[in-house]
């Protein structure tokens, strides 16, 4: 605002006001007036938050970082409102037959209650990004690689559709009182160890053979 105490306030965003540090009230789009000498718009600048952004490789088995940023604010004060999509860094996750797998979350939310957003959590970028790593490997914990990856397209995309859905439940307990609504999640993409593959398939492998081995003799003990 080029005149103090005048702001105008564009479609879909908000400003918070201060009075002498505490919070009073909302600004909503249009033009606003506020006491420039006794109050202020709460400052979100730290809501630009620069985080490792990771390119995966099969072959590293791990990720190469660049810097990327998230934010839910335009520059100064304005706090978003629509809807925002974020795409998380790799986050290094372990399936149910520990088998290491790093995967990213692809998340679409939207700010509901703009003083919770601002007062009730620390940087809320940066606390919906790590809530997103802890729900993305709570889910991950419960799949079976085999079952999952090896699986027909079909059932594939069936078990997809229940982890997405898996992870936006659970990530939308872990910032209901933020005043954050999830509306879509989703686990992807995905970067494994080609070893790690192998050795799980010796592993069932060696498992099958060993019960055809064992069968016959079990057979012809029971039988006597």
């Amino acid at each position: 605002s080029q005149i103090p105490g005048l702001y105008a306030i564009p479609q879909g965003h908000c400003a918070l006001v201060e009075t002498h540090g505490k919070y009073t009230h909302t600004l909503l789009p249009g033009l606003n007036i506020i006491n420039p000498l006794t109050t202020n718009l709460k400052s979100l600048k730290e809501w630009t938050w620069t985080f490792p952004k990771d390119i995966g490789s099969e072959e590293k088995c791990g990720p190469v970082s660049v810097k990327e940023e998230w934010t839910c604010a335009k520059p100064g004060n304005l706090m978003e409102l629509t809807e925002q999509q974020w795409l998380t860094n790799f986050c290094t996750t372990y399936t149910k037959d520990r088998i290491e797998i790093q995967a990213k979350a692809s998340l679409n939310f939207r700010i509901t209650d703009p003083y919770k957003a601002a007062y009730s959590i620390d940087v809320l970028p940066r606390s919906i990004h790590n809530e997103a790593h802890a729900a993305l490997r709570s889910e991950m914990s419960k799949i079976e690689f085999g079952p999952y990856f090896f699986s027909n397209k079909a059932r594939f995309f069936e078990k997809q559709e229940a982890l997405n859905c898996g992870l936006k439940n659970n990530l939308q307990q872990r910032v209901q009182n933020w005043g954050v609504e999830i509306l879509r999640a989703e686990v992807g993409p995905f970067v494994y160890c080609k070893s790690d593959v192998r050795a799980l398939q010796e592993r069932r492998f060696s498992n099958i053979f060993s019960l055809v081995i064992a069968a016959p003799i079990i057979a012809f003990a029971i039988l006597g």
